[in-house]
């Protein structure tokens, strides 16, 4: 039916795996998928905004020398290469870690970042940065809507151990308005890649407001919060100098 077509049934958070996410789908197609990330992260994800609201303004109190970032799930780097130029603008040296786990997208990544000596990237999980150092900052965009929430459970306090200021987790929000939003634009305007099934999919994958606001109950909103963006965005923000007095035992059991 039409309507099943834009409205699903959204009332829990789908498991199923995403085309882009598979051995043997296509690597043209994702590729170019990921060459799309650039229009959607632009025009849906606030990502830019984001960072200038919360890390940027943090940068300037500091005067370090050097600045050490980590973009989580970062794909093509495109929110990398836009914030590398911006902080340059404003004379901040910044050197980033790209992390993906995709050999097919580093790959891409690296060649497309041989212009940009303060990028790095490397191949590896997310559940395995113990084996990495600190960074001031870390940001993740459509990471969490991959993850379990046994998952979540592991990842939040073993990125908070990882920063030293300042963190941001930006993620869709599952909606039947962003999901018939979502749909009506990728069949307009995006064809020849896996964004407009793989798109609708991490919609049905992500989270809603209550559940990882449920996730963080009992936190203080000084330390750790969870806040709504337009369009359908969820992003979890933590100042870390607050922030350090919680251990992964305190997130059991916060998940609905």
């Amino acid at each position: 039916m039409i309507f099943d077509f834009f409205f699903p049934d959204l009332s829990s958070k789908s498991n199923e795996p995403e085309l882009m996410d598979m051995e043997h789908v296509d690597e043209k197609k994702l590729i170019h998928t990921v060459k799309q990330f650039k229009l959607v992260n632009l025009l849906f994800t606030s990502s830019r905004s984001l960072m200038k609201t919360f890390i940027y303004p943090d940068m300037r109190k500091r005067h370090s020398e050097e600045y050490t970032f980590l973009d989580i799930g970062a794909g093509g780097c495109d929110l990398a290469i836009w914030f590398l130029q911006f902080t340059k603008r404003k004379n901040l040296p910044v050197r980033f870690t790209c992390l993906d786990y995709d050999p097919r997208i580093v790959a891409y990544s690296r060649e497309k970042c041989k212009g940009y000596p303060e990028i790095e990237i490397v191949q590896d999980s997310v559940f395995n940065l113990d084996s990495f150092p600190d960074f001031d900052y870390v940001f993740s965009n459509h990471l969490l809507h991959h993850l379990s929430y046994s998952d979540v459970l592991k990842i939040i306090p073993l990125i908070h151990r990882k920063t030293r200021r300042v963190f941001l987790l930006n993620d869709i929000e599952r909606s039947r308005l962003s999901y018939a939003g979502f749909t009506l634009f990728t069949c307009l305007f995006f064809h020849n890649s896996l964004t407009f099934y793989d798109g609708r999919l991490s919609i049905k994958k992500a989270f809603t407001y209550r559940e990882l606001e449920t996730a963080i109950k009992g936190f203080s909103c000084q330390d750790i919060k969870i806040f709504q963006k337009r369009p359908s965005r969820l992003v979890i923000h933590c100042q870390k100098e607050t922030f350090s007095k919680y251990t992964e035992r305190e997130f059991r059991g916060r998940l609905v």
